[in-house]
């Protein structure tokens, strides 16, 4: 990725992944999620929080599984090869490639269990504000 600024890249991804989903049926059901991942994230812990998405087994969880997981590999801030090595959403079942990320992130040291702590709030942020003011609530 190339070098801008750390919130204009978040901004960008999230963005991204927000336009991703603003057709999906459950677009509503991620917006409540993505408000409250940062939440979660500080109140249980990434491994804790990832979990419990991954234990829904329902779309919107998957998916916010996923785009944390391709911003782990996008992001130059980490070495996101320690989670997503073979790990191909193109090729495997969501719930798979989820379980595999979830499996790495258990084996992280500390130190980058703190970096894709970080990382993984300061995404929260992006999306919660995009879900936010792109999807509108059910009625």
């Amino acid at each position: 990725m190339e070098n801008k600024n750390v919130s204009l890249q978040i901004s960008a991804y999230s963005y991204k992944c927000i336009t991703e989903i603003s057709d999906k049926k459950y677009k509503a059901k991620y917006k409540t999620i993505a408000k409250k991942l940062g939440q979660m994230i500080l109140k249980n812990g990434l491994i804790q929080t990832l979990v419990f998405l991954h234990s829904k087994n329902k779309d919107e969880h998957k998916q916010l599984i996923k785009h944390l997981v391709k911003w782990w590999e996008k992001t130059s801030r980490l070495d996101g090869s320690l989670v997503t090595k073979e790990i191909d959403y193109e090729d495997e079942e969501m719930s798979t490639a989820n379980q595999k990320a979830l499996e790495k992130v258990t084996q992280l040291s500390s130190k980058n269990y703190k970096l894709y702590t970080k990382e993984s709030l300061k995404l929260s942020i992006w999306l919660a504000r995009l879900a936010d003011g792109m999807i509108a609530d059910e009625e």
